[in-house]
This record gives structure tokens, C-alpha cells and sequence, in this order.
């Protein structure tokens, strides 16, 4: 164990942290690896919530400069290609990648225009029992929007309680379980925050 170090303010520590830090026959004093540990597990978790800052941290090195040229790259490709076990013609590595891949197998996946295309696979008919178990549902169920049903489930289940900043400010936000259902439909039908802001928007001024 570290030598005890001075007394600080340990306010902002959870009592398990507590425990530990201080000396139980020293009064007063914090066990010095202890408070380091801590202080810096502390210090993580506020940069990653953004509620710590460091000077200087936004200014980065070009970072393509440090890479190879090209010109470097192309003698070295040969030898490289041979290491990896990969062909070094474009045309082979191309049918390498296809027959590794399954390319040539799947009916579905095709290239166009250089772009990879992959087609929904049309399923097999549905028997007849499970046509009238569906249909025995949708008379059962009432028809609900999809932003009902969140809403709907968030207050008895409580399942924004997963969400929430890093730091811990979900009081700072004002009405947030609403704000985390509309996040949750936003992405989860792939309209994203933007354009759910815009219809947001739209809406309130009808």
C-alpha cells in the first residue's frame, strides 16, 4: 500500500471510493495510489461526457502526412501481397475476393457501378395457418403508431432509464423521457435527429 498522502477534499467520490482512500488508523489521510486511481478513473469519465475539457486538444497533426506516398507504396505491394498469401494483380485479387467472399454463388449480390448491390431474397409462401394466426392478430390488436407504442411502454417498463449522458445530468435535461422516446423512433426508423427536429418543428407551428 502507498504512503499515506495529506488530506484533500474527497467530496466528489462515491462511498465505495471512500472505503478505500482513507486510513482507517490515520484520521485524515488518504492512501496516495488509492487517491491516484481515483482521480484519474474520475478524470476519464468527465472527458468522455465532455464535461472536461483539455487545452490544446483540438489541434491535431495532418495525419495523411505521415503516411506512405504512393510512389513509396508500389514497390513494396508485390512483397506485401506475397505475406499476406493475396494475388498482386488487380484482376486476380479481384476473383480471389469474389470466390472468398461467395460472390459468384450468390444470385442476389451484384456490382453496379463499381457499387455492391444485394437484393432482398423473395421468402418462400407462408402456409395457411400461419396466414390466419396473422390475421388472427390483427383482429385481436388494435392499430397503434409506432411513436405510441414507445411512449406507451416507456412509462411502465421505464426503459430510458438506459439512456442518458455519461455524466449523470439527465436533471439539467427538461422533459427527458420525451426527448429519449423521439431519439429512439428517430433512429431506430432511420429518419435521424435532423429531420426529426424539422418535423418537430413543422408540427408545432400547425
Amino acid at each position: 500500500m502507498g504512503a499515506a498522502a495529506p488530506s484533500a477534499d474527497i467530496d466528489f467520490v462515491t462511498e465505495a471510493w471512500r472505503k478505500i482512500l482513507v486510513v482507517k488508523d490515520r484520521p485524515g489521510k488518504l492512501v496516495r495510489r488509492h487517491l491516484e486511481v481515483c482521480v484519474f478513473s474520475y478524470l476519464a469519465s468527465e472527458l468522455r461526457s465532455g464535461d472536461i475539457a483539455v487545452a490544446g486538444a483540438d489541434s491535431y497533426a495532418n495525419l495523411h502526412a505521415q503516411l506512405m506516398s504512393w510512389d513509396e507504396c508500389l514497390p513494396l505491394a508485390g512483397k506485401f501481397c506475397g505475406r499476406a498469401g493475396i494475388p498482386s494483380d488487380p484482376k486476380q485479387l479481384t476473383a480471389h475476393y469474389r470466390a472468398a467472399l461467395g460472390y459468384t454463388h450468390n444470385t442476389d449480390l451484384s456490382l453496379e457501378e463499381g457499387r455492391p448491390i444485394l437484393r432482398r431474397r423473395k421468402g418462400a409462401d407462408r402456409r395457411p395457418s400461419a396466414l390466419a394466426l396473422e390475421d388472427a392478430i390483427h383482429q385481436r390488436l388494435p392499430e397503434r403508431g409506432l411513436l405510441d407504442i414507445l411512449a406507451r411502454t416507456a412509462h411502465p417498463l421505464g426503459w430510458t432509464r438506459h439512456f442518458g449522458p455519461a455524466s449523470g445530468s439527465d436533471p439539467k435535461m427538461r422533459d427527458a423521457m420525451a426527448r429519449y422516446v423521439l431519439t429512439v423512433f428517430a433512429n431506430g426508423t432511420l429518419l435521424g435527429s435532423p429531420k426529426m427536429v424539422s418535423v418537430a418543428g413543422v408540427a408545432a407551428s400547425l
